[in-house]
């Protein structure tokens, strides 16, 4: 079961235009959340390892959706979430500079998490950039 997890995790990066390198180990993580609409969640953490999640929600905004499942949390701005912390690790830019990239199908996202609609099977990142 895990290599056939493993294979359709493969295939979703592919398909939707990962934003991983190819130098990186995939931990496939257990599925989360219930509802209609299945969505996959990418987290790098610059440690060359990224977890991958296949996540079930019926919210329809990607912020709201990650927020109730503990995945990510911030401080709210007049912009919207700052995301600080995805998945237990947080960034802090003014000690180190570090701050969650968030990507949309591969591509770098012109709006935040809590701006961007669920699109089904789509696959959300964060990437820590340093």
């Amino acid at each position: 079961m895990k290599k056939f997890l493993a294979l359709i995790a493969l295939f979703v990066l592919v398909a939707c235009g990962s934003t991983l390198d190819e130098n990186v180990t995939v931990n496939i993580q257990p599925g989360v959340g219930e509802g209609g609409t299945t969505f996959f969640l990418e987290v790098a953490s610059g440690d060359g390892v990224v977890d991958s999640w296949r996540v079930s929600t019926d919210e329809v905004m990607l912020g709201a959706a990650l927020s109730v499942l503990g995945k990510i949390s911030g401080d709210e701005t007049a912009f919207g979430l700052m995301v600080t912390e995805v998945a237990g690790i947080t960034a802090d830019f003014a000690a180190d500079g570090a701050w969650w990239a968030f990507y949309v199908g591969g591509e770098m996202s012109p709006v935040g998490v809590d701006q961007t609609y669920i699109e089904a099977g789509q696959t959300y990142a964060f990437v820590l950039r340093q």
